[in-house]
């Protein structure tokens, strides 16, 4: 049986995060069907919050304190030397917390025995803006990897095996330690997990794990991409995993807690 972990990290200043979370966990432990390892990275979460899961099956590790709007770019330096602490036979998941799961997650683990590196996905016909170096040669191969991707690789989520998942995690630390390159510019991760996505290793076909809910439609109590979008880039509809984009108000109408009343108060009354 294979050993996996989920991963999030999580700064709790505001209610909508903790919200967030409660999704998040709950979906994966329900639709998601997970009975792995979770681990949550803590840039700030009060005790009694954490207390409230004490039954729950979760694992909370410290990480050091971060400017709030740059921990994006910094977790992937901070988990590090926690996820190096597991058997080398490890697989890994990183989401963001304001993703919610209405699928099995386990084939996702399965898939990466077939990845050399790395499991993405892409956000189609859109760019991100360059944070790196101001050389022109970077900036031109950055522009002809979103080209060739068709977009650029969406940073909430990232998969793989134990060893090529830590092998591309020291890269961008590597990388953010290189001249032109500024952890405390946000957004900077998106644009180096892009930058870094290599053609021959990385597989960036996994968009169902975690698409964002406009490139969505709701359909019989299901979100699915969008039809155009599918035959445009020949992408299956499925989705797995709804990325709500964590600032925008008006997605408490996307939540799990609204699709799914039943399951969240059944997995509430667990940590009440």
């Amino acid at each position: 049986m294979d050993k996996t972990l989920i991963y999030t990290t999580l700064f709790i200043d505001d209610q909508k995060y903790a919200e967030l979370f409660y999704d998040w966990v709950f979906s994966i432990r329900t639709l998601g069907e997970y009975k792995g390892d979770i681990l949550v990275g803590d840039y700030g979460i009060k005790k009694e919050f954490i207390d409230r899961f004490k039954n729950y099956n979760i694992n909370f590790v410290k990480l050091p304190d971060r400017g709030k709007y740059t921990i994006s770019n910094y977790r992937n330096i901070d988990m590090i030397p926690i996820l190096e602490k597991y058997d080398i036979d490890y697989k890994f998941a990183h989401f963001d917390v304001d993703i919610w799961f209405q699928n099995s997650i386990n084939p996702l683990f399965e898939k990466l025995d077939n990845i050399e590196s790395c499991y993405f996905g892409i956000e189609q016909g859109r760019m991100c803006r360059w944070r790196g170096p101001n050389e022109q040669i970077e900036i031109d191969k950055y522009n002809t990897i979103q080209q060739k991707l068709n977009g650029f690789v969406f940073g909430g989520w990232i998969a793989g095996r134990y060893k090529p998942f830590l092998e591309k995690l020291k890269l961008m630390r590597d990388t953010f330690n290189s001249p032109g390159w500024n952890l405390d510019e946000w957004g900077t991760d998106q644009c180096m997990v892009t930058y870094l996505f290599d053609f021959n290793k990385d597989d960036s076909t996994g968009d169902k794990w975690g698409k964002s809910y406009y490139f969505c439609d709701f359909i019989d109590n299901k979100w699915k991409i969008q039809d155009e979008l599918s035959k445009r880039y020949n992408i299956s509809d499925d989705v797995t995993g709804v990325h709500l984009v964590t600032f925008e108000k008006e997605n408490e109408d996307r939540r799990f807690k609204q699709s799914h009343p039943k399951l969240f108060e059944q997995e509430w009354k667990k940590i009440e």
